[in-house]
């Protein structure tokens, strides 16, 4: 997927509630093919899917001008908490 100019945001149903403390994400970034990292990642939590807290903003992954093809893996770690919505 590619988003320009748009934000993404994507909701994960865990089923049920569970306590969680980080969520870990991996983005593809080859410069010269235009894909790049985001920008900005914000993680946030909900038990009703409605209501949500945010537990993680991280920004600046990789520098845009990095010409290398590489992977950047991503975990927000935070304080434990229950959550059945990950946002």
């Amino acid at each position: 997927m590619g988003f320009k100019k748009t934000n993404m945001e994507a909701l994960i149903n865990l089923i049920e509630q569970k306590s969680i403390s980080s969520v870990t994400a991996s983005f593809l970034q080859d410069t010269r093919a235009w894909i790049v990292t985001p920008k900005q990642i914000i993680i946030e939590t909900s038990v009703d899917g409605k209501n949500f807290t945010e537990v993680f903003n991280g920004n600046n992954f990789l520098a845009i001008d990095d010409l290398n093809v590489q992977v950047k893996k991503v975990t927000s770690s935070f304080s434990s908490g229950t959550a059945q919505y990950i946002k």
